[in-house]
């Protein structure tokens, strides 16, 4: 498999070390506490431009696997390289790290840049390191949920090797059901920041509702959401690295004693603030959830109001995408993958969204479901509230207007 050769290419370029930035590719693994032998088991390497070279003869393969793009350039130039497994252990893409730090100047700053979706790799159904870690996470019946690949090997080289990483802070009912053939006990160990905190308390309740979905009637009798899903909370503004490089013992004892929901959210919410909206969101999300009204017959209904109040353009820019007129279609920079040249399109004609680069796409709720990380109910919610209920709040005032004049 071409991949197999891409990845030995790039081990060989960091391991080496003969240029400059491979020098300090290596030397940035190194400052953030890794060692030889993590770095060579998780197969880290580094892209310096010398694939095309390499593999002359397969360009067109190597754009289709997206390590090239359409002008046989590497696509992730200049970036430490994690390779991506599925569970049985084999490669389906990478995830590209830029050494750069972001600047003020900066328009586009893309941290990781993940392989784009295909039938091997998709990001929703990818739990990194699983390949790796299920044997240990089903001896120690119980899985550390991080949320990068960097927080990944911290874990692992402090010895928790019952460890993956969503790639981000997006847990999924496919990751859940990977993980429910090793194990039902769950800690979330995400960034002690706002979207961290949103993360852990959205993903905690997902895991509760989909675990109870995927046990029979026995094993739910002796399983309790409140002691089987905890949370390692963080020092403020911290990340697991970070804490590791400042103190290992401390970062050892925060993951050994995790915090039930509740203790976690009131910590959290003590420490800040301000985080206490994200708490009551939740909250208000699921009483929405639990409406009494939502029906299958409110929600056909409903579908038909956000066809009539909603223009997924307006929907689009007011979720802050950018887009310019081309034909009859709008296009512009995809918001859900790191790209420079644009591949995101919207027809208005049509109401649908499409990436060509990631492939994501569907209707107006789907595309809130994306940009605002909510559940299907929740998007049509948020389009009620947002559309439908102004639509007719005008169209009402128009009718009143009417019956006046």
């Amino acid at each position: 498999m071409i991949l197999n050769t891409v990845q030995a290419i790039y081990q060989n370029n960091l391991q080496r070390s003969l240029k400059d930035e491979e020098k300090k590719a290596m030397t940035y693994l190194k400052s953030r506490g890794f060692s030889n032998e993590t770095i060579r088991e998780f197969g880290v390497g580094y892209s310096n431009g010398n694939i095309k070279d390499e593999l002359e003869n397969y360009h067109q393969e190597l754009v289709q696997q997206g390590i090239l793009n359409a002008r046989n350039n590497e696509r992730n130039y200049q970036r430490l390289m994690f390779p991506l497994h599925n569970e049985d252990g084999e490669l389906i893409g990478f995830n590209g790290r830029t050494l750069k730090e972001k600047s003020d100047t900066d328009q586009i700053y893309i941290k990781y840049l993940l392989s784009p979706e295909s039938l091997e790799f998709s990001k929703s159904k990818t739990l990194y390191n699983l390949h790796r870690a299920k044997d240990y996470i089903k001896e120690k019946d119980q899985v550390y949920i991080v949320e990068g690949v960097m927080d990944c090997m911290t874990l692992w080289e402090l010895g928790k090797k019952n460890v993956v990483c969503t790639l981000g802070t997006a847990l999924t009912k496919e990751h859940i059901q990977l993980l429910n053939q090793y194990t039902n006990n769950y800690i979330i160990c995400y960034d002690n920041d706002k979207a961290g905190f949103s993360a852990s308390v959205r993903n905690g309740k997902l895991l509760a509702q989909t675990v109870r979905d995927l046990l029979n009637e026995n094993e739910l009798k002796s399983w309790k959401a409140t002691e089987r899903i905890l949370f390692t909370k963080l020092p403020s503004e911290c990340d697991p690295n970070e804490l590791y490089l400042k103190d290992k013992g401390g970062l050892d004892q925060r993951l050994e004693q995790p915090l039930t929901y509740l203790d976690y959210c009131r910590q959290m919410c003590s420490e800040n603030p301000s985080y206490q909206s994200v708490f009551e969101e939740t909250i208000k999300s699921e009483q929405r959830l639990k409406d009494k009204h939502w029906n299958k017959g409110d929600l056909m209904k409903l579908k038909s109001e956000l066809k009539q109040a909603t223009d997924i353009l307006e929907v689009a820019q007011d979720l802050g995408i950018k887009v310019q007129k081309n034909g009859r279609n709008f296009v512009g920079i995809c918001p859900f993958h790191g790209e420079n040249t644009p591949s995101f399109f919207i027809s208005q004609e049509k109401q649908i969204y499409k990436c060509f680069g990631c492939g994501k796409g569907g209707d107006v709720i789907a595309l809130v479901c994306e940009m605002k990380d909510l559940s299907y109910r929740e998007s049509m919610n948020y389009l009620r509230e947002n559309y439908v209920i102004p639509h007719q709040q005008q169209m009402e005032s128009k009718k009143k207007d009417k019956e006046r004049e």
